[in-house]
């Protein structure tokens, strides 16, 4: 016998989701998620030496763990060089 799935299944699952711009590269990730958590997941979270902005506004290190992302935000992930 098959499970039954509520009609709002598809919705809900649909509203788990949200869509980022990160560095001109369009990405699906889970709603909810910190500015932490996508460093963690791209391996940049220990990385010194870098900086990262959302909709144009630096967010500064010690509040990546509380800082929530949300749909459509676009984030810069900038990585300082150095010139002569």
């Amino acid at each position: 016998m098959l499970p039954v799935i509520s009609g709002n299944f598809f919705l809900n699952r649909k509203n788990t989701f949200m869509k980022l711009n990160i560095n001109d590269r369009s990405v699906e990730l889970n709603k909810g998620i910190t500015m932490a958590d996508l460093l963690k997941s791209e391996g940049l979270y220990k990385t010194p030496g870098f900086a990262v902005a959302v909709n144009e506004d630096v967010i500064p290190r010690k509040q990546w763990d509380s800082h929530h992302l949300s749909d459509g935000d676009s984030i810069l992930i900038i990585n300082p060089t150095q010139g002569g």
